[in-house]
């Protein structure tokens, strides 16, 4: 499944005692934002804990959400190289960066919340925007999957819409899972694509992929989708 993600990512942290596994850690994003009622729960992509992830939060908490970062490798570790980062992300394994996710959320316990990740980040966003009953919404950030491919045993529910943004160009972006999840949920998602080549192309330390115009037109586009939910 981390294949058909998109391929990307990074992290560290001691293991637990016990289960031999890192606990996942939740950076309150929003702390002395104020911040409005709607949980954005944010999940970074394989490069880790990047000034890109917690510039999107601190953007989320300044349009009047919570945003909460959370980060599954433990320990705020950074990736500079995809493909070590995938190495990383592999060698935990997807058990464990799922089992570390759904923790960080229970830890939160919000009452409502909207899923978003950043690439392979979208995996995690993906499965528990589908089923945690808290759910409300889900974004995807240079990545997405099918519904088929994300193995659900109950589908995708009806009251979650997702949102979809991607560079037409992007290296990582596999069309068919663009496609059939196009197939699936017809309305209920919305695709916006940009013109360029950047896979994180909303970080801007990242200059080889950072793209500001395209950013700026995702991010309000973001908080459209969520200014909407919010309201419902």
């Amino acid at each position: 499944m981390w294949e058909n993600a998109s391929r990307c990512c990074r992290a560290n942290g001691e293991a637990d005692p016990e289960t031999g596994t890192a606990g996942a850690q939740v950076t309150p994003s929003a702390e002395g934002y104020g911040g409005g009622m709607l949980d954005v729960v944010v999940f970074p992509s394989v490069l880790g804990m990047r000034p890109g992830v917690h510039a999107a939060a601190d953007r989320l908490a300044a349009a009047g959400f919570r945003p909460h970062v959370v980060d599954v490798y433990d320990g705020g570790l950074t990736f500079d190289d995809y493909d070590e980062a995938m190495a990383h992300m592999q060698s935990l394994g997807y058990d464990t960066v799922l089992t570390r996710a759904r923790q960080a959320i229970d830890e939160l316990d919000p009452d409502r919340m909207v899923l978003l990740g950043f690439s392979a980040g979208v995996v995690p966003a993906q499965i528990i925007a589908a089923t945690d009953p808290r759910a409300v919404g889900c974004i995807a950030l240079s990545s997405v999957l099918s519904v088929a491919a994300l193995e659900l045993d109950e589908g995708w529910p009806a009251d979650v819409p997702l949102q979809f943004h991607t560079m037409d160009a992007d290296p990582w972006l596999e069309p068919d899972q663009v496609e059939a999840i196009q197939a699936e949920l017809g309305d209920q998602v919305q695709v916006f694509t940009y013109s360029g080549t950047g896979h994180l192309f909303t970080d801007p330390s990242l200059p080889a992929e950072y793209d500001a115009d395209a950013a700026e037109l995702l991010w309000s586009r973001v908080e459209e989708f969520l200014r909407a939910i919010d309201e419902d």
